[in-house]
């Protein structure tokens, strides 16, 4: 039964990321959680950690969010099923995480990258060799073949200016006053980080979830 969901949950998160790599900004796109560990269950969502250019993340968020939203494909408090999470975005200009503990270190070093660009997961582990005291890095790299990326730099030299730095601060702006008037990430026990370089979010019954399969 769980090798049967692991590959209709990978097959279906290869097809998203497909979509997502497209997305300007995006550097990389890797699963974590549950379907990364193996303990995969009927009840799974997707969990997926994303990489974005500096001074992008809420931008990027924003339309990747937008594009899951549109294919039904996010995940949500009363539907996660088999759903796109996204908590936690990363910037290239950071790479380092902020929580440096067991549990981090479990969830990053099992990761399966389906898209990183310029190197980015390879960046990302060298700046977070602290892992090592707690795992060896068993990370998968399966690269996929991301489409119309012509397009994608397109939109990006566009974004790429003053202009682009005035849609981000609307952008982060907007969804940060929607995240704190957001009950769902207010849950107790939950961990909420914020910043132009990284959003993080994980409740504690997720967190022991992942990490011991309880």
């Amino acid at each position: 039964m769980t090798s049967n969901l692991f590959t209709i949950y990978h097959k279906k998160a290869v097809r998203v990321a497909l979509v997502l790599s497209c997305i300007p900004f995006t550097r990389m796109i890797a699963i974590n959680g549950s379907l990364a560990s193996g303990k995969i269950t009927k009840n799974s969502d997707i969990d997926f950690f994303i990489i974005t250019q500096q001074n992008r993340l809420w931008l990027t968020r924003l339309l990747i969010t937008l594009i899951l939203d549109l294919g039904l494909l996010r995940a949500k408090k009363n539907s996660h099923r088999g759903k796109i999470c996204l908590n936690h975005l990363l910037t290239n200009e950071k790479y380092l995480l902020n929580r440096q503990d067991d549990y981090n270190a479990y969830q990053y070093s099992h990761l399966i990258v389906l898209y990183s660009t310029n190197n980015t997961y390879q960046e990302f582990i060298k700046k977070n060799q602290w892992m090592n005291k707690y795992y060896k890095n068993c990370g998968i790299i399966e690269s996929i073949k991301s489409q119309n990326q012509l397009v994608k730099r397109l939109f990006e030299k566009i974004l790429f200016n003053w202009f682009g730095d005035f849609i981000e601060n609307v952008c982060r702006a907007w969804q940060v006053w929607r995240i704190k008037h957001n009950s769902f990430f207010h849950q107790k026990d939950s961990v909420l980080m914020i910043s132009d370089q990284e959003f993080y979010y994980y409740t504690k019954v997720s967190r022991k979830y992942h990490l011991w399969g309880k």
